[in-house]
């Protein structure tokens, strides 16, 4: 009798652990840090309803699970509203170039993403390209 030898495979990650599309926004933005209750500037790279990939130029390092409020200019303005802040946590961050970093911030509620999308979820300033 012959013996069958079955190896499991793992499997395969999902591409995209997203759930929602993200689509790129580029505007200025502020990440409080609530550990240490300071605001470090910023600026968004790709955005949806539920997180953020900000890239934020500071001497301490972000960590996975740090709690953060982040605000961004959706219209451009140079003031960002405290009541306009958005909580999350970090889901990942890495070391870009010396002080930069990129995070990625996953909101604790989703939000309406204004000049950025319309209500069919299509990029209202390309007419309707998402981005991967």
């Amino acid at each position: 009798m012959k013996t069958l030898t079955i190896t499991p495979v793992e499997a395969d990650p999902p591409d995209d652990r997203r759930r929602s599309p993200r689509w790129p926004f580029v505007r200025g933005c502020k990440v409080l840090r609530e550990g240490v209750q300071r605001f470090e500037a910023a600026s968004t790279a790709n955005v949806s309803t539920l997180g953020a990939l900000v890239e934020v130029r500071c001497q301490r390092a972000f960590g996975p699970g740090e709690r953060v409020r982040v605000g961004v200019s959706w219209e451009g303005a140079p003031l960002i509203e405290s009541g306009r802040m958005v909580e999350g946590r970090v889901v990942r961050a890495r070391q870009i170039e010396g002080e930069r970093q990129e995070v990625a911030v996953c909101f604790d509620r989703a939000i309406h993403l204004p000049g950025v999308v319309d209500t069919t979820g299509d990029d209202a300033r390309s007419g309707g390209s998402r981005a991967a």
